[in-house]
């Protein structure tokens, strides 16, 4: 139960202002705060309470009333003002008390708020609608603002303010104030006129006596209905006298409720330090000095018993007065005061109302939802739920005898605050205070003395209902509060040693302990506050960049991620890692640096975490080499993980090219129409502005959509990760979902020793097994073959280029997606149930291993039998999931479409996804061949390759480079039936293994792509089909075969026989074999002129062969 009395470190408030997704937006200055102020005190208590309180209690004496009760103000604004200054946050009293006393009576005070402003709201907001009649009817109009609806009286005139101002908070603060602004002109100018003119019908004999002698109260009042002071000392109670004086001080306390409201709106100034104690004092000293005068003029022109609360119930107000001497233009001038009055009060305190829920939703003592922030910088969800439960107590609920309810909850705020500046000036001596309140021990003391005293006269009754009220508190705190409180889920060091039992964390290295205070101190400087050291530290590695359309939406992401984490009870951490744009880098040099950049973004994320101790990851990714890079830094690390790509782009929208309407196309299409000759440039520039109209990886299965469907099968990405398009705002919940599961994770692992939950559990070889199915099926990139064999081997998977090929052999070919066809784009993919819906039709073909978890399912059944949407047991959520739909809308900004399918591909026949026995070949979409030409295997992508040319054979034409092949492909020395062998372009001969999209892509713009085969050492794009042959091995550089091929030499392939045979004598070869090394630089490129870096150097002095995964082996 220690729990209970933990406090809140000042830091760790301020800090928490700074969340992602829960910040205020500072516009407000003293002159705002200060007529917040004036706003909310200016309305009920001016209107009414000084007329009715003088009647039946105070006589004329209620202007002392309005003084004790403004004293005691007074000393308690002096320490608002304090504790404002030195904690800027939202939230009022219930921040300063979990500052200074503790969790538990932070949520006690904050639980007593939450019944001070709702009650005030209400009330005044019945009131609203009461002048609304009266105004109106002062215009010879007669309407009823309460009308009966099923025996129940509905006060529409009170739902319809409370309506009104709810949209005007959630649209923006400082709209609220110049809004406030304008009505408290309004309403201080109709005071002022009502004292200037009330003061000409004063008649000093009514001032005769000042303070009545006191009277036995009435019957009603006694027994609950008496003081507690009163009933506590056994007495009746009495009406007037010096008791009815310090009775109505307690009663008009209610009229200058409302500084405290100014304190909930810290975190919305500008410069708090010095503003808020001018708007706390200079509003009070600005009300008091109103009330004193409206007080003096009201008791001057009636008598006291003239204002008397009458048998019907009906209380005198400030009109009261005016009517009686037949000043009736005066009654209706207040009538509309009263009207602008009760309007900013309401507002106000609702306002103060959404600050308090915000703050203690912010520390999840409430859900944490009601502390998100919309577009303007306020809490809408708060805000509407103020509004909806004001308007339910205004318009349903009777309001006798709350304005006692609200000030007893007041009061003891006060009493709180009051207390709390003499905790933290003992305990924190060392904060800065923007504002100190004078006389400390004293004024505190004293203003906690004067706020009990009024507490204690008022009623017994309200006592009671103000207890309950509170028991009601406790028992929500106890159900919900004490169990998800974020402050209860940490483990505070506080600079020393723990109170709590500290989970072992990786972090524990970097926040535990004496001699780990010069990094603690470092920490803090990032924003850690004490509250967070023994929360699980969650990196997230974000790979945003401007230069790859995949990644340049990443920017704000991790934010969404950071808030989720924290929400989770976790720390966020963010990082960026480098990103390539395969596209971009293609056809020049720059394709180089593509492939190493995979171990540098591994190598990048292992640094950043393990330097750190980062307790778990997220891995934000999305383009080709990227998530192979956090792929194998995950497997290093070994730690809870989560994957969540940035999603792939929409399929470009329909152009006409050399007469031919394409419906959709994609980024190799340009690539093709640029070296066909029959393209106009017209033409080619409709298909480059259309090819890829919005963020995201590629449209179609090109590697990186491939790799990211991979994780998704793996088990370390969620449903939805490989398909969800990056403009949905249903990628939007994969982010939120992230967080949520990675703080999850590491709970599992470092509370509950649940090894199950770490990569290389969930990545066992069962799961590689069937994410090369997963690949083999829906026709996925070949560079998958060289992430996943890399992957595997960092992680000490026993899965090899022979494994790939035997399961290339019983895995039939379920999908084919552009490159493959021009009929099926990702956002086809995802409309026909995504992943989970391919792995369902190979696990009903009996072709997975069920025995693997996940990130998010214990089992593949339990996974497949949620999100596979032809299971026949989908959840809504998958069902939800997978409707979402392209927005065809040109963007670079995610989560911009809500779009949704009108219906789902469950065709499992002839749709975008079949069943294995409607497969499109019974063997897989990726082929490994081998022969004497690539003796340790190759590989060719067989979903793309036409029919007709499964069997090949042709004279070779060989090139020495990407670059010279480009050139023979384009000056016409290819020609049909050739086999255009590209070498020297293997991991270490590059080095960097470039892709070959352009020679593939210009062999079909050249017609050829039907009549030619091409086979390299190097690698293809993920886009690339036809007939490409690459990852030949041993390469060139490395003595491969191919180095051996000469031009003319006839060169075999037999996909299905998975053959691949270079027609030359054992003889030949032995002899090309000795004429190669006698060179001065054997098994290099005759005439190539290609400069090398140093960072590419290094890369070719350590990588391995293209059949092991081209991953880095160091010495």
């Amino acid at each position: 139960m220690s729990r209970l009395w933990r406090t809140k470190s000042i830091e760790q408030s301020i800090a928490d202002t700074d969340e992602p997704g829960r910040r205020l937006r500072r516009d407000l200055t003293a002159w705002d705060l200060t007529v917040f102020g004036v706003a909310v005190v200016v309305g009920a208590g001016i209107f009414t309470l000084a007329a009715s309180t003088a009647g039946d209690l105070s006589g004329p004496a209620v202007t002392l009333s309005f003084v004790i009760a403004a004293i005691a103000c007074g000393l308690a604004a002096l320490c608002y003002a304090e504790f404002a200054s030195t904690v800027p946050v939202a939230g009022s009293a219930y921040t300063f008390a979990y500052a200074s006393f503790g969790e538990f009576l932070a949520w006690i005070l904050g639980w007593d708020l939450v019944l001070e402003f709702s009650l005030a709201a209400a009330v005044v907001a019945k009131g609203w609608s009461t002048y609304l009649q009266q105004a109106v009817g002062h215009l010879g109009a007669d309407i009823h603002t309460t009308v009966d609806v099923g025996g129940v009286a509905l006060d529409w005139g009170s739902i319809l303010i409370v309506a009104a101002l709810t949209v005007l908070l959630a649209t923006g603060t400082k709209l609220s104030a110049h809004v406030s602004m304008v009505i408290t002109a309004i309403k201080v100018a109709v005071v002022l006129l009502v004292v200037v003119v009330g003061a000409a019908y004063i008649n000093a004999a009514n001032y005769t006596p000042f303070v009545p002698p006191s009277t036995p109260a009435p019957e009603e009042r006694a027994n609950v209905e008496s003081s507690l002071l009163a009933y506590v000392l056994g007495d009746v109670g009495t009406q007037y006298g010096w008791y009815g004086v310090l009775a109505g001080a307690s009663i008009v306390f209610f009229a200058f409720i409302g500084f405290d409201v100014v304190a909930t709106t810290a975190e919305e100034t500008r410069r708090p330090q010095r503003d808020l104690p001018r708007g706390i004092l200079g509003s009070l000293v600005i009300v008091t000095v109103l009330y004193l005068a409206t007080s003096l003029v009201i008791t001057g022109m009636a008598g006291y018993e003239e204002l008397k609360t009458q048998p019907d119930g009906t209380r005198a107000t400030l009109a009261t007065a005016f009517s009686a001497l037949g000043v009736d233009w005066a009654a209706a001038v207040i009538a509309f005061g009263a009207l602008a009055g009760l309007t900013t009060v309401v507002m106000v305190m609702m306002l103060g109302q959404t600050r308090v829920l915000f703050a203690m939703s912010r520390d999840r003592l409430l859900p944490a939802s009601w502390s998100k922030t919309g577009r303007h910088g306020t809490p809408v969800r708060a805000t509407i739920g103020v509004g909806v439960f004001v308007a339910l107590l205004a318009g349903v609920f009777p309001a006798a005898r709350l304005e006692e309810m609200v000030n007893v909850g007041t009061l003891f705020a006060f009493v709180l605050v009051s207390g709390g500046v003499l905790v933290l000036r003992r305990t924190r001596p060392d904060l800065p205070r923007g504002f100190r309140a004078p006389g400390v021990p004293f004024v505190p003391i004293l203003a906690i003395v004067a706020c009990v005293w009024l507490m204690v006269n008022l009623t017994v009754l309200t006592w009671l209902r103000f207890l309950a009220w509170m028991a009601l508190g406790v028992l929500i705190y106890l159900a919900y509060g004490y169990r998800h409180s974020k402050l209860g889920r940490s483990v505070s060091l506080c600079g020393q040693w723990q109170t709590e039992r500290m989970p072992a964390l990786r972090s524990r290295t970097s926040t535990h302990g004496r001699t780990m205070a010069g990094a603690r101190a470092l920490w803090r400087a990032t924003g850690m506050t004490d509250d967070d050291f023994g929360k699980p530290i969650v990196a997230i590695a974000n790979s945003y960049t401007q230069f790859v359309p995949g990644h340049v939406h990443l920017k704000d992401l991790g934010e969404i991620v950071a808030e989720s984490i924290s929400e989770a009870g976790g720390v966020s951490k963010e990082f960026h890692t480098i990103a390539v744009d395969d596209g971009i880098a293609m056809g020049h040099a720059g394709m180089l640096y593509s492939l190493p950049s995979r171990e540098i973004i591994a190598d990048s994320v292992e640094y950043m975490v393990n330097a750190h101790c980062a307790d778990a990851l997220v891995c934000i990714s999305n383009c080709d080499k990227i998530t192979p890079g956090m792929l194998l830094a995950a497997m290093r690390l070994n730690i809870p993980t989560v994957f969540v790509s940035g999603g792939p782009m929409e399929a470009g929208r329909t152009v006409s090219v050399d007469g031919v309407v394409t419906r959709r196309l994609d980024l190799i299409d340009a690539m093709v129409a640029s070296a066909d000759e029959g393209v106009s440039d017209d033409e080619l520039a409709s298909v480059e502005r259309s090819a890829c109209p919005t963020c995201g990886s590629c449209s179609g299965m090109f590697t990186a959509n491939s790799m990211n469907c991979l994780t998704e099968a793996i088990g370390l990405a969620l449903p939805g990760n490989g398909s969800v398009l990056a403009t949905h705002s249903a990628r939007r919940d994969l982010f939120r979902r992230a967080g949520e599961v990675v703080v999850d994770l590491a709970r599992r692992y470092y509370d509950g020793d649940d090894e199950s939950v770490l990569p290389r559990r969930i990545a066992d070889r069962h799961a590689f097994d069937n994410a090369m199915s997963l690949d083999v099926a829906m026709g996925g990139s070949t560079n998958t073959v060289l992430h996943l064999l890399a992957a595997a081997r960092e992680g000490g998977v026993d899965f090899s280029v022979e494994d790939i090929d035997a399961i290339s052999r019983r895995v039939p070919c379920l999908a084919k997606i552009a490159p493959n066809s021009p009929d099926y784009y990702m956002e086809d993919v995802h409309r026909a149930g995504g992943i989970p819906a391919i792995m369902g039709e190979l696990h009903r073909a009996g072709l997975l291993h069920s025995d693997v978890g996940s990130i998010h399912s214990a089992s593949l059944d339990e996974w497949l039998t949620e999100w596979d949407i032809r299971s026949g047991g989908a959840s809504q959520a998958a069902l939800e999931l997978f409707h979402a739909a392209p927005g065809g809308v040109r963007t670079t900004q995610p989560f911009s479409t809500d779009n949704r399918w009108s219906s789902l591909d469950t065709d499992a026949e002839s749709g975008c996804i079949r069943a294995a026995d409607h497969a499109y070949s019974a063997d897989g979409g990726l082929a490994v061949l081998s022969g004497n030409l690539a003796p340790d295997g190759c590989v060719v992508k067989t979903a793309g390759v036409p029919e007709e040319n499964l069997v090949f054979a042709g004279p070779a034409r060989v090139f020495e480079s990407q670059e010279s092949a480009v050139a023979g492909i384009l000056d016409g020395t290819v020609t049909a039936g050739d086999v255009v062998v590209i070498r020297y372009e293997g991991p270490k001969g590059g080095p960097g293994m470039q892709e070959m999209l352009h020679p593939t892509s210009f062999l079909k713009g050249r017609k050829l792509g039907r009549a030619c085969a091409l086979i390299t050492d190097g690698r293809f794009s993920g886009g690339t089909s036809g007939l490409s042959i690459g990852h030949i091995s041993p390469e060139a550089a490395g003595g491969g075969v191919i180095a051996l091929v000469a031009d003319g030499d006839r060169i075999e392939l037999d996909i299905p026989a998975r053959t691949i045979r270079l027609c030359v004598s054992d003889d030949e070869l032995d002899a090309r074999r000795i004429e190669e090394e006698k060179r001065d630089r054997p098994y290099t490129p005759v005439d190539r002129d290609r400069t090398v870096s140093t960072a590419l150097r290094a890369y070719a002095a350590m990588t391995t062969a293209a059949s092991d995964g081209a991953y880095r082996r160091i010495p």
